[in-house]
């Protein structure tokens, strides 16, 4: 009886015409909980040295590159760049700067040399930004920030990096978006997020 009633409690009435309406047991529709996008885990390998995790990050570069149709290569001696790339017949200069480490959504990145920035940003050169993670299936993924050199200079003056000599990028994972930061100011780097048709 009791289960009855509250069939009856929860029943719908479902119009299927203009002349009547059809009564059945439906279960209510509820609303699902929305829950916040949570923030990448990290990569445990404390026990890597830095120099390796850079060398990593180069060769992740490179296989997603190939995978665009670019051809690519590493640099032997890194003097500011550290591939050199090509597709249809141009040529373009990118440093590479990786990390596996997040604090509450918070990234910071290997700095970039100021003085190789300088050098290389007539040439029109690009920086990527690898932070390898586990997702939320437990599986190794990397996220890749593609940037040109005038959206470096354009943190720069929006007060987006770090003040001192070379170049220090931060970034926070925020509910789905990825934002560019230093202190109170942020902006939305999101649309730079695995893009490689950046590079160009």
């Amino acid at each position: 009886m009791r289960s009855e009633a509250k069939k009856k409690k929860d029943a719908r009435v479902v119009k299927i015409n203009r002349k009547g309406k059809k009564i059945g047991w439906y279960k209510i529709k509820r609303k699902r909980k929305v829950t916040p996008t949570p923030f990448p885990e990290p990569e445990p390998v404390p026990n890597i040295a830095t120099s390796i995790i850079g060398t990593a990050g180069e060769y992740a570069i490179i296989s997603e590159l190939l995978f665009n149709g670019f051809n690519a290569n590493r640099m032997v001696i890194d003097d500011g760049i550290d591939i050199i790339a090509s597709k249809n017949n141009r040529h373009f200069f990118i440093q590479v700067k990786t990390t596996t480490k997040i604090n509450k959504g918070k990234v910071n990145f290997p700095a970039i040399n100021d003085k190789s920035f300088a050098r290389y940003n007539l040439s029109g050169a690009f920086y990527v930004f690898v932070f390898r993670y586990y997702d939320k299936m437990k599986a190794p993924r990397c996220d890749y920030f593609i940037f040109t050199a005038s959206d470096i200079e354009s943190f720069r003056h929006q007060g987006i990096l770090a003040k001192d000599s070379d170049i220090r990028l931060k970034v926070v994972y925020d509910n789905g978006r990825v934002y560019a930061y230093n202190s109170d100011n942020r902006i939305d780097v999101s649309y730079a997020l695995n893009d490689f048709s950046r590079i160009k």
